[in-house]
């Protein structure tokens, strides 16, 4: 939604495609867990053998004309489910989270799911559902997105509406907001293969992770202990008999989750017991749930030369995290992690938006070839944490503020964010 309403305000016709039938697309709340993944699932190889090809939460798409066809056989909505969980509360202050110029309207420090999903309809409702430049499709799945044959550098979309129709649109821009959090990474694991295939039910990821009692009176291992990992483990332990333990990457966090006991990593997984780092056992408990992230999945993107994505763990041939430097009439919102995601993407958004339509701001420059070339050098190297941002993400925004603000300097990162994200686990230790 934050690329539609920057696009729309340079005067651009967009379409908006979302396979879901609302807006909120992560945010959404579906009670059905739906089907573990492969396990392991450690590259996108693994997790093509069960996914169908279908398009991201939400990938926006800018103007052009459009033919209609029927298709032999109606594409699934998608194998895998929503990611969110019913209870989830948001590791970042609502003042934070927020868009910049739409606060929250609840009291609370640390939104609730629920919360986030209504402001995100609030948003949609102020900003994008009744923009004349805005045309919305929902329940349509994407499935291949091309570059255009000639001279154009635009692209051919083809989408399907489930009721055995598909069409193919051709477009000038296209902006693939999708997100990161449809694919589980499941690592490969010594003896994990093995182990899941003679204990069906055993594991699972946290995608699949709904709600917390139906794991009382049972003994739950939470693999990793970032957020969500975390987040999870709390509210296991408040079950009544829940006996919950957490295998955490590198040292034990000195402050831990109140009644959860920790593990080093796993080393191996047998069938009568896990064994650690540092020589701890545990018996194998009745669930192990992997919080351990996901991966970078774009199928409706396969045909691209050269590719963006290999084996999930990174997205490849990008500029300034947004672009796609072979064909910059592509572009990405939402990649990098460990950031403050909504008002990042609207960096971005506006961004892109005046990349693609420079003369409303004559008087700022775009991003040359060379400018792209060195962008594509810098971010060539290196795994996943290429995407990683932590307090990058405040120079990350003011690089790309300066391209299209009239005044970067006064729309440089705030102090008060800054401030805000630093004092963000003490503000927890207190609220949550």
């Amino acid at each position: 939604m934050a690329a539609a309403r920057a696009l729309a305000a340079k005067g651009i016709k967009v379409t908006i495609i979302e396979r879901r039938q609302k807006p909120g697309g992560t945010w959404m709340y579906d009670s059905s867990p739906g089907p573990v993944p492969p396990v392991p699932c450690a590259d996108l190889s693994a997790a093509a053998a069960a996914v169908p090809h279908h398009g991201g939460d939400d990938d926006d798409y800018v103007g052009g004309s459009t033919t209609t066809t029927t298709s032999s056989s109606s594409l699934l909505r998608g194998l895998y489910s929503n990611a969110m969980y019913r209870d989830l509360c948001t590791n970042l202050p609502a003042t934070l989270m927020a868009f910049r110029e739409l606060p929250f309207l609840d009291d609370r420090v640390f939104p609730l799911r629920k919360d986030v999903e209504g402001y995100l309809d609030r948003y949609a409702e102020t900003y994008i559902l009744h923009d004349p430049h805005i045309e919305i499709f929902w329940n349509i799945t994407v499935l291949s997105v091309v570059p255009q044959q000639g001279t154009s550098l635009g692209w051919l979309v083809t989408t399907d509406d489930h009721h055995h129709s598909s069409s193919c649109t051709s477009y000038d821009a296209v902006v693939v907001c999708n997100g990161h959090f449809d694919t589980p990474f499941i690592p490969d694991l010594l003896g994990l293969k093995k182990f899941a295939a003679s204990h069906p039910g055993v594991v699972s990821h946290s995608k699949n992770f709904r709600v917390p009692e139906i794991y009382s009176n049972k003994r739950v291992l939470v693999v990793g202990g970032s957020y969500s990992g975390s987040d999870i483990a709390r509210a296991c332990s408040s079950c009544p008999g829940a006996y919950v333990s957490m295998s955490v990457r590198g040292s034990i966090p000195e402050e831990k989750v109140p009644g959860v006991h920790y593990y080093n990593e796993i080393q191996t997984i047998q069938d009568d017991h896990i064994q650690f780092e540092k020589d701890q056992i545990m018996p194998i408990p009745d669930h192990i749930i992997f919080a351990t992230g996901y991966l970078y999945s774009f199928p409706f993107l396969e045909g691209l030369n050269p590719p963006v994505v290999t084996d999930g763990q990174r997205v490849h041939s990008l500029a300034f995290q947004c672009v796609y430097a072979p064909r910059p009439t592509l572009g990405f919102v939402g990649l990098p992690f460990f950031s403050i995601p909504f008002p990042l993407v609207e960096t971005q958004s506006r961004f892109l938006a005046h990349c693609w339509r420079p003369e409303h701001d004559p008087d700022r420059p775009v991003p040359s070839s060379e400018d792209i070339r060195r962008e594509l050098a810098f971010q060539a190297e290196g795994g996943r944490d290429v995407h990683k941002m932590g307090t990058l993400q405040w120079p990350y925004q003011d690089s790309l503020t300066r391209w299209f603000s009239s005044d970067p300097q006064a729309d440089k990162s705030e102090q008060w964010r800054i401030e805000l994200r630093e004092d963000t686990p003490r503000l927890r230790k207190i609220h949550l």
